[in-house]
């Protein structure tokens, strides 16, 4: 069935999607990435991989990299989003008195672009960020 120009299958997979990504901010999994204004490392639901999100951009998930030309955005995006709007409860939240903003973290880029992303514990106040 087709509503307007989007299709019913397009709205159920968003909105599955947009349950998930709330469960990420939810769970404290966005990590904001030092020295790098809208980037952020989102931690993969098995929590043994974690995903570099430039903000409304790009992700290096394999759901976004295997589909970027479709409509439907992966759920680390849609988590970021939620994240920087603050429209998530729980921690990680941005905006709202009394909710936790996550500190920080370093990431590095291995050469090998198969490899994992390293992250870094959150910088020290007298620390100089690096970039990605």
């Amino acid at each position: 069935m087709v509503i307007g120009m989007v299709r019913v299958q397009t709205i159920e997979a968003l909105y599955r999607r947009l349950e998930r990504a709330r469960a990420i901010v939810a769970a404290g999994k966005i990590l904001p990435v030092a020295g790098r204004d809208g980037y952020f490392c989102v931690l993969a639901s098995d929590g043994k991989r974690v995903y570099l999100v430039q903000a409304g951009q790009s992700c290096t998930c394999p759901d976004f990299t295997q589909r970027s030309t479709r409509s439907v955005p992966c759920k680390h995006l849609l988590a970021v989003e939620l994240y920087q709007n603050g429209k998530a409860s729980g921690n990680g939240a941005v905006s709202g008195e009394g909710e936790k903003v996550r500190p920080p973290v370093r990431v590095v880029r291995p050469p090998d672009p198969d490899e994992e992303l390293v992250v870094l514990p959150p910088l020290d106040e007298d620390e100089v960020p690096f970039p990605v």
